[in-house]
């Protein structure tokens, strides 16, 4: 597949810089060797002043006129488009929807985030590759590596039941473990709230 663009999805950013997990999504984009654009995408928590798709775009343009100055990088220069909406996977992605036209996409993201990430993407109607960064440093040895995995194991819960029952069913069964999540990891808290708001709005 020939993509259309790179699409990173977007991590925590604090006060304009990205956090370690967004700055290796962002350093995995620009080791994909295709000649198209990349598009940040994330937008902010409040009392946030910058939004992780902005950071992201700066982080990238940073690093592509830094390599121009190197005679030995192998990273080509490439268009940067930011997408500052969307607080987790789906609404992301459905912001790059409406933002571009573009379907065939390599998405970047962490490997425990891969299938998941590619499950909604396909029922979006992307045709997409999704990549883990080769550099993620967290493993079975960390407590992040398991609270990771419960909260994508929850996710594709969700998944599941929206496909057998109904999406109101599988947006309530969020809604309780987001609060479960909100008990064990309170720094999500605020991202689960935003969330929650939003689906109020639909």
């Amino acid at each position: 597949m020939k993509p259309e663009a790179v699409v990173v999805l977007g991590a925590a950013q604090y006060d304009g810089r990205p956090s370690r997990i967004l700055r290796a999504r962002l350093d995995e984009a620009l080791r994909v060797p295709a000649a198209c654009p990349i598009v940040t995408v994330g937008g902010k928590l409040p009392g946030d002043r910058f939004n992780e798709a902005e950071v992201g775009k700066s982080y990238l343009e940073k690093a592509m006129q830094q390599a121009t100055t190197t005679s030995a990088s192998r990273i080509p220069p490439r268009h940067v488009y930011a997408v500052a909406t969307g607080t987790d996977t789906r609404g992301s992605l459905e912001a790059v929807l409406e933002a571009y036209p573009y379907r065939r996409v390599v998405i970047v993201t962490d490997p425990l985030h891969r299938l998941r990430t590619y499950l909604i993407a396909r029922k979006m109607g992307f045709h997409a590759k999704v990549l883990g960064v080769k550099n993620f440093d967290s493993t079975p040895r960390q407590a992040s590596w398991w609270r990771y995995l419960a909260h994508e194991s929850g996710g594709l819960l969700v998944l599941g039941v929206e496909h057998a029952f109904s999406a109101s069913i599988a947006q309530r069964l969020r809604s309780r473990l987001h609060r479960i999540e909100g008990w064990i990891r309170p720094s999500r808290r605020r991202r689960h709230a935003v969330i929650l708001k939003q689906d109020k709005n639909l």
